[in-house]
This record gives structure tokens, C-alpha cells and sequence, in this order.
């Protein structure tokens, strides 16, 4: 059976790897006063700048279900079926359009709420492709990625959770909380929704925490890492020196985060991914 892979753009896969991996890929929008941007179309350095001095913060938005349609329609000659892996259904209404494009079409497919975002996402893209190469059956590779997010650890921190609250991910109380006390939060993804784990004052704290919970395991194996960051080069690389001392034999990723994921973060944030096996 030949079984393609289509996710989102919050997986924040370059060109190149998407070519090499062999996927496609159907961008969410930045609406800024009213237009709206393909994701995948700005770049993310002026991007980051816009947000830093924008008086209004930018909404995102969800493919409509015509962009995953065309798409699906694209790939029915090539494919058997498809899997379609999205961002957390928590956190996006791109699942929703997904699925109405999946009943549209003449093809088999399955779309996935991961519960993930960003390196979370693209690692389990990464494992379908290798599944995929290895004749894994459809049924078990939707069971897979269905349960993946088990595997995977999520730590971040904003420097302001205004975007956050702007955005709806979070509520005005815990908003207005963390500005109040001047504490530095860190959050977790948990079953696909954003849950505060802890709060810490100082950057090198917040560091040192971060790394110290996204590598508590419970007798797993670290498989590899994923850094990711907006305007935090420094602490990128304090993270990457830490994890390939600790962990010399695993591939840790870094990345600046794509424009959806930073209208949500805001123009400073710091993240680490971990899978587990």
C-alpha cells in the first residue's frame, strides 16, 4: 500500500526537509488588519520585527478546508491513502478543516489530532516516513500517531504572556499574574492544551528549569531534542551545549520558531522538545 503524509505548517519544516521526507505541507494564515498571509509566505526574521513594534497583535488562522482539498485531490493518483498528522485540536481549527476536505475527496484519509505543535509534530513525521518505508501497515500507523504525543515532552517560556492571552490560548487572570509578580513561566503541552508547571524569577533559573524538567523521565530513553526559540539565540545554544554533554549520542534540533507558533509566543520564547522511547 502506498501511504502518503501531509501535515501543517506549524510543523516548521523547511523546503528541503519536506522534500527529503517527501510530504506536503498546507500553511495556516497570519491576518494582519484583515489580510491574510500564508504562514509559509513571510519571513520569519521581518516577521518577528513587525510583532516586536506592531501596535496591534496579528491573529492567525486555519486553512480553509479548500487548501487541504486541493492538496488531497493532488495526491489521490499517487497515493493509496493519506495520513494527515495537525497541529493540536486544542489549539487550531485546522483539524476541523482537515477532516471536511478528507470527506470531500476520493481518497482514503485520516487525519490525526497529535495534541502537538512545531518539533513535537515534525518528529512524528519523521518516524511516520520511516514507518512508511518499512511497509508499515495503514491501521498501525494511525494507532501511532494517534498515541505519539505520549512520547513527547513540551517546556517553554514567553518573556509576556500578553500574546498568549491575546491570542485565547491562556485566560486574562493568569495573563495579569504573570506580569504582576515578574516571574518568568513555564509551560507544558498536556494532552494537547497549555498548562502552567512552574514559575521562576531570572533567565539563568528559567534555564536551568527547563532543562531539568523536559529530561525527568520515568525509565524511558531519550531519543532526541528539539530547541526551539524566538530572538533567544544565546539560550538556544546554553540548552544544545547542556543536552549534548549530558545526551552525546542524540540529535538535538534548533530552530526560530515559524510565524504562527510566534504570534501566539510573542517576540521572545524559549522551547524544548523531547521524545522519549
Amino acid at each position: 500500500m502506498n501511504i502518503g503524509i501531509i501535515t501543517d505548517s506549524t510543523s516548521a519544516l523547511n523546503n528541503e526537509e519536506q522534500e527529503k521526507l517527501r510530504i506536503d505541507v498546507v500553511s495556516l494564515y497570519v491576518n494582519k488588519d484583515d489580510t491574510f498571509f500564508k504562514a509559509t509566505e513571510l519571513s520569519r526574521e521581518e516577521y518577528y520585527r513587525e510583532l516586536e513594534i506592531a501596535k496591534k497583535i496579528p491573529k492567525t488562522s486555519q486553512p480553509n478546508p479548500q487548501d487541504f482539498q486541493d492538496v488531497f485531490e493532488k495526491r489521490a493518483g499517487e497515493f493509496d491513502a493519506l495520513i494527515v498528522p495537525v497541529i493540536s485540536q486544542a489549539l487550531s481549527g485546522t483539524f476541523d478543516s482537515a477532516v471536511l476536505a478528507a470527506d470531500a475527496v476520493d481518497i482514503d484519509v485520516k487525519v490525526i489530532d497529535s495534541k502537538l505543535i512545531n518539533f513535537g509534530l515534525e518528529f512524528l513525521v519523521r518516524n511516520l516516513r520511516n514507518k512508511i518505508n518499512n511497509n508499515e501497515e495503514f491501521d498501525s500507523l494511525i494507532s501511532y500517531a494517534s498515541d505519539f504525543y505520549k512520547q513527547i515532552k513540551v517546556m517553554f517560556s514567553v518573556d509576556s504572556l500578553n500574546y498568549l492571552y491575546k491570542g485565547g490560548r491562556i485566560g486574562r487572570a493568569k495573563a495579569l499574574m504573570g506580569g504582576l509578580l515578574n516571574m518568568k513561566p513555564i509551560i507544558s503541552l498536556v494532552e494537547g492544551e497549555l498548562h502552567p508547571v512552574a514559575s521562576v524569577r531570572g533567565n539563568k533559573k528559567l534555564i536551568e528549569r527547563i532543562v531539568e524538567l523536559s529530561l525527568q523521565s520515568e525509565n524511558r530513553k531519550l531519543k532526541r531534542a528539539g530547541i526551539v526559540h524566538v530572538n533567544r539565540e544565546d539560550d538556544a545554544k546554553n540548552i544544545k551545549n547542556q543536552l549534548n554533554e549530558e545526551y552525546p549520542d542524540i540529535n538535538v534540533f534548533v530552530k526560530s520558531a515559524e510565524p504562527i507558533v510566534v504570534t501566539h509566543l510573542g517576540p521572545s520564547a524559549i522551547g524544548l522538545f523531547t521524545e522519549w522511547i
